[in-house]
């Protein structure tokens, strides 16, 4: 369920769960492993959690790999999927500006 348009990150605070302390998330996340890590616990919140944490996740996961197109089709994913088709766009347009003029892979 969406929680009133809000993006609220307060419902859930993932941080601690990453760290164990509750610092914030830092670049130290951001290499190449880090990645499926985020969009896994991603799609396990989707799958066993609620919207409100897999949307964190997402959110946050995208402040560290601001250029994963992948994740951000992900997120889109989501939002249609819970009714938010205008967050939606708004994900794969910044997707499809990501991808620019790289060839396809």
């Amino acid at each position: 369920q969406k929680k009133n348009g809000s993006d609220d990150e307060s419902s859930f605070d993932t941080s601690s769960l990453v760290d164990g302390q509750g610092n914030p998330y830092t670049r130290a996340y951001a290499g190449d492993k880090w990645i499926n890590v985020f969009k896994s616990w991603a799609r396990m919140e989707e799958i066993h959690g609620t919207y409100e944490t897999a949307h964190i996740v997402y959110s946050k996961a995208a402040r560290l790999f601001p250029n994963n197109v992948d994740l951000l089709i992900q997120w889109a994913e989501l939002q249609a999927e819970h009714g938010d088709v205008d967050r939606a766009r708004l994900l794969y347009e910044a997707a499809c500006h990501r991808v620019g003029g790289r060839t396809a892979e």
